[in-house]
């Protein structure tokens, strides 16, 4: 766990240097893994949606992501897929890791899902997504339609 941290940690601030390679780099290599619950846990801690106090890492890992809802989170996130971001890569991953694992996130009016959809339409008119983003912005896309049936 500890490695993922610093990996995450040190792409984070690197990105914020202007690197965004290695902030690219570090979201392929968790995609599919076990690091997406880990980086979702984090995430979810870090805004204050875990019930509980951590004393250490291993919650991370551990943690079950349907002990908290994800609201407040996507939420937290939809307000942070800005373009100009150096950070846009790990957000999007997060909120489309997300929404994979709690797709009734989208379901139903809710200031959360208007948020999501604003930010949708301001990265889908812009020119700053990879491959990967310009996916997940297209799943993310589909997931609002179906949640609409």
């Amino acid at each position: 766990m500890t490695s993922l941290l610093e990996a995450r940690s040190a792409s984070v601030a690197l990105a914020s240097t202007g690197d965004g390679t290695h902030l690219h780099d570090f979201v392929s290599r968790t995609a599919g893994t076990r690091a997406e619950v880990a980086n979702l846990n984090y995430w979810a801690h870090w805004i204050g949606e875990l019930p509980d106090d951590q004393s250490d890492d291993r919650f991370m890992a551990e943690a079950d992501t349907r002990a908290w809802s994800g609201k407040r989170l996507l939420h937290h996130l939809a307000g942070r897929l800005d373009p100009s971001s150096p950070h846009l890569p790990l957000n999007l991953h997060t909120v489309h890791s997300l929404v994979a694992s709690r797709p009734t996130l989208l379901t139903g009016p809710s200031a959360e899902r208007d948020a999501l959809i604003g930010a949708l339409e301001l990265l889908s008119s812009c020119d700053v997504l990879s491959r990967e983003g310009r996916d997940q912005v297209a799943g993310l896309h589909y997931a609002l339609r179906l949640a609409n049936r």
